[in-house]
């Protein structure tokens, strides 16, 4: 057909008295055919004939055929670039139609619809082979504009039309849908169903349909349809969860809602309301109420922020309220709705809720907010003071505690519960009073709580009277203090660990009333109770045997001391004492091989150089002078300078003389340099008791710098008896300054020198604290694994001990070896150390890959009592990084903005947050910006 038009064009030339075709005109009717038949190469040489004839009459018609090539590639910018330059009237009759559709179809695959519908509105008017084309696309631009009336028609005109058939029907319900006429989408989309079930388009039907069942309250229908749709529109996926949750299917509920895009509209709202609701029907009341705290801060529903806010106090209530999120959210409820159909039920919880608040100051703080507390809200206040006061007490401080006992004293509430919170504040104030020395007002205390009426019920009855012994004992009120602990005694059972402490107290007592006979009982039963303090008994009641001269048990008691306890404080006691009683029964060689035992034994013991000394003189009193001489030399040399040592130079100097030997003597104070000694002791004795009384003075008179310069010159004399307080006074007084490398070096020093435990322990305490504080992490570790393996150690020493080895493993990026340190210090969070070794637990477990570990410390932390609100707040953010890295930047976004409306610290923690919420808000946005991204690919 159009290669007969080229035919007849030639003939019409001829006609016209041409006698014969251009070059021009014969190619541009070559080229004509090539694109009738889309030969490949003919759109390079429909570029090339513009080049050769840049002026030809076929301008126009090339420029379409260009256009329609490009836009058949799919090159719609291209393609328009080329049709628009084309004047329409200059193309031949049968391209004008052509050209009309190409335009109109670049134009929509640009989505410039108004301007496709105009060209394809030509063409459905015409009779051309467009307009059916026309019509179809005419209306589908309509569709798209939202002009649905002009659509409809429009689509209805091909209804019929059978190569319309898989799309124009479809198009029709869409257009009812948008029409909101149910009944016509619902028998057309059941219809089309039917007819075509294997159709592409009937996934929208089913999705259009869940909606309108969802409308219609005909739940399980449109969860069918919804689901059959496969959708991922936000809206549809938010129907088939809250369909799924009216249908009790609460666990897939979640699963679709959890899929809805959140973005700051109502529709998330609703999710995050339906997600609590779901979350509250599976138990799993942490997650609701993250949903519940979503919900009632989007602010964009009135009646959903009400119902969200309520639902959020009650899970709280429910749930963890660490940081004081229930009595907060409880109050802001009040505040906001003071008149809600919830108002009552709010009331009745708000007490408990207080109580339940570990953030004990802040729900106090509440309280005081509410003008006409009723007296369950007053009896609640006691608690809370209570609470606070107890806590003090715990952590140790003692002035903080007494304060708020105090504070409760001062605020009787009526009823029986106020009188359980008087008297046991009247006790607990006497163990503080107790603990900070004033035994005067321990003392009142005691008395006010025996007289209370509530104490005969409370549990500390017992234990008052075992306090109020130790403090009669403090006041040097033995008869007293015994009777105290005698009534003690009648009340616990032998094996209660205060049975044989409480021994040992009335044996001190009797002791005191120098009843020696008595208090050896008293000690022998403490011994056989076996308690911690048997070593203590066993010293106490041998020497009580010395004093009643009954040296044959004294020396065996004394032995079974050593023997039992080797490692006790008093075993180096009992070596000494041991040596003296002998001496008193005249068996000085005995005594010797005890004196040599000690030295041997315990020679950094205080009694060492008595030993080494008494030693010598047993020797010269048996007339074995060579023996004495060598005894006398050996404590010179073992303990240069000190008075010991001095008495033994005189010693040998009267020996010498005796012998007629003093050239020997001469030639042996030659060498006292060496031991840094003189012949002149008055004079070496003077110099460092001079710098000992000068030192004690300026510290007892709080001039610490002038303290430290005199304890300092005495570490410098060595061998002089005060060497080891002056270590001691060195290290604290320049730990004090922070100057912790100084202080390391006087605490090293302070060990090799201590003779107790108590000072053994002191001193390696100082040296772990130092290298803490200097960031010396393999010292750190290695003192401490010293002092964890070396045992008697307190509780409190082996705590810090794990503690410090934790920290310094954590330094050094040894996470697995933290884990065994920080777990038995995780157990009890309500003090500071126990709180943040449970937050490092659970960051040593997320650096180990072990994130469901780390999540379940995190979790149990929110549910246990702690007033470090600091380390629950430093948990809460590890736990909103591990759910972002799970990818829910939902729940990771509502830890966080948990900590921005309940955190009261003054710290780096909420600055800290906003990081964070930074950090999530630009992941949500990239996911934002990702998804509508992947909506406009599937629409092009």
């Amino acid at each position: 057909m159009r290669r007969l038009g080229s035919i007849l064009l030639l003939a019409l030339f001829a006609l016209a008295g041409k006698a014969q075709v251009s070059d021009m005109e014969r190619q541009f009717m070559a080229l004509q055919d090539r694109f009738e038949l889309r030969d490949k190469t003919v759109a390079k040489d429909l570029k090339n004939y513009v080049v050769m004839y840049p002026y030809t009459t076929y301008m126009d018609e090339v420029h379409f055929m260009q256009g329609v090539l490009l836009e058949e590639r799919g090159l719609h910018k291209k393609a328009l670039k080329e049709l628009e330059i084309v004047e329409f009237k200059s193309l031949s009759r049968d391209h004008q139609p052509q050209y009309q559709f190409y335009r109109g179809y670049a134009n929509l695959m640009l989505q410039q619809y108004d301007r496709a519908a105009t060209y394809f509105n030509i063409l459905r008017k015409g009779n051309s082979v467009y307009q059916s084309k026309g019509a179809y696309y005419y209306a589908y631009c309509m569709y798209k504009t939202g002009d649905v009336e002009k659509a409809l028609p429009a689509l209805e005109s091909l209804e019929n039309n059978t190569a319309y058939q898989e799309t124009v029907p479809y198009y029709i319900v869409q257009i009812y849908y948008a029409r909101h006429d149910d009944e016509q989408v619902i028998a057309r989309a059941n219809k089309l169903l039917q007819s075509q079930p294997d159709n592409a388009n009937n996934k929208e039907l089913h999705r259009m349909l869940g909606e309108i069942y969802f409308q219609k309250e005909a739940y399980r229908q449109s969860v069918s349809h919804l689901k059959t749709a496969e959708t991922d529109v936000r809206n549809d996926l938010y129907l088939l969860g809250a369909g799924l949750y009216q249908l009790k299917d609460y666990e897939q509920s979640i699963q679709y809602l959890k899929q809805v895009e959140l973005q700051n509209d109502s529709l998330s709202e609703s999710v995050y309301l339906c997600l609590g609701h779901a979350y509250m029907q599976m138990g799993n009341i942490e997650q609701a109420k993250l949903a519940y705290h979503a919900a009632a801060h989007s602010g964009i529903s009135a009646v959903v922020r009400e119902e969200a806010m309520y639902n959020y106090a009650l899970t709280t209530y429910q749930s963890s309220s660490a940081l004081g999120e229930s009595v907060n959210a409880f109050m802001d409820f009040l505040k906001e709705y003071p008149h809600s159909k919830y108002e009552n039920r709010i009331l009745a919880l708000l007490s408990d809720a207080l109580r339940k608040s570990k953030n004990y100051e802040a729900a106090l703080a509440a309280l005081d907010s509410i003008s006409h507390p009723d007296a369950k809200l007053l009896e609640t206040k006691q608690y809370l003071r209570y609470q606070l006061a107890t806590d003090a007490y715990l952590q140790g401080k003692m002035e903080q505690s007494n304060k708020w006992f105090t504070e409760l004293l001062m605020h009787p509430v009526a009823g029986s519960s106020g009188a359980d919170y008087m008297s046991e504040a009247y006790y607990w104030r006497a163990e503080t009073d107790y603990q900070l020395g004033r035994y005067e007002d321990c003392a009142k205390d005691l008395s006010k709580y025996y007289t209370a009426p509530a104490s005969q019920r409370s549990p500390n009855r017992n234990h008052a009277t075992y306090l109020s012994g130790y403090n009669h004992f403090a006041l040097k009120q033995y008869e007293t203090a015994k009777s105290e602990f005698e009534a003690y005694l009648q009340t616990i059972l032998s094996t209660d660990p205060t049975y044989s402490d409480a021994l040992c107290r009335i044996g001190d007592c009797e002791f005191n009333a120098r009843r020696f006979g008595s208090a050896i009982t008293y000690y022998g039963r403490a011994i056989d109770a076996q308690g911690a303090q048997s070593d203590y008994a066993l010293f106490q009641r041998g020497y009580a045997e010395g004093l009643l001269h009954r040296y044959a048990d004294k020396i065996s008691t004394m032995t079974t001391l050593v023997t039992l306890y080797p490692k006790s404080d008093y075993a180096d006691d009992a070596l000494y004492e041991k040596a003296r009683t002998l001496i008193q029964q005249e068996d000085e060689r005995s005594a010797i091989t005890t004196y040599e035992n000690l030295l041997q034994r315990y020679p950094k013991s205080p009694y060492a150089r008595r030993s080494c000394l008494e030693r010598a003189m047993l020797y010269r009193n048996l007339n074995d002078v060579p023996a004495a001489i060598t005894a006398y030399k050996q404590t010179i040399e073992r303990y240069p300078a000190t008075e010991e040592a001095y008495t033994a130079l005189r010693a040998l100097e009267d020996i010498y003389v005796e012998q007629n030997r003093v050239n020997e003597y001469v030639a042996f104070t030659k060498n006292l340099d060496k031991y840094h000694m003189s012949s002149s002791f008055r004079e070496d004795s003077l110099q460092y008791t001079a710098h000992y009384m000068a030192a004690s003075q300026a510290y007892e008179a709080k001039n610490y710098d002038r303290a430290l310069l005199e304890y300092k010159e005495l570490t410098g004399i060595t061998g002089n008896p005060y060497l080891l307080e002056a270590y001691t006074r060195c290290a604290e007084l320049t730990y004090d300054k922070a100057d912790y490398a100084t202080a390391l070096s006087y605490f090293t020093q302070m060990e090799f020198l201590a003779s107790t435990r108590d000072q053994v322990n002191t001193a390696r305490l100082g040296i772990l604290r130092c290298n803490e504080s200097l960031h010396r992490t393999q010292p750190t570790i290695d003192i401490a694994t010293r002092i964890l393996t070396d045992e008697p150690v307190s509780d409190k020493m082996r705590n810090e001990a794990m503690y410090n080895r934790a920290h310094a493993y954590i330094e050094t990026s040894q996470w697995g070896l933290a884990v065994p340190d920080l777990t038995p210090l995780a157990k009890d969070v309500r003090t500071a150390q126990g709180a943040e070794a449970k937050y490092l637990l659970a960051r040593c477990y997320y650096q180990l890959g072990a994130k469901e570990m780390a999540e379940d410390e995190i979790m149990s932390f929110t549910q246990m009592n702690t007033q470090q609100q600091y380390w629950l707040a430093k948990a809460l953010i590890l736990l909103s990084t591990i759910q972002a890295d799970k990818g829910d930047l939902f729940q990771a976004k509502q830890y966080l903005l948990t900590l921005v409306n309940n955190y009261r610290g003054n710290d780096d923690i909420l600055s800290e947050t906003e990081l964070k919420l930074k950090e999530i808000e630009a992941l949500e946005s990239a996911q934002q910006a990702q998804s509508q991204k992947e909506e406009e690919e599937d629409e092009l």
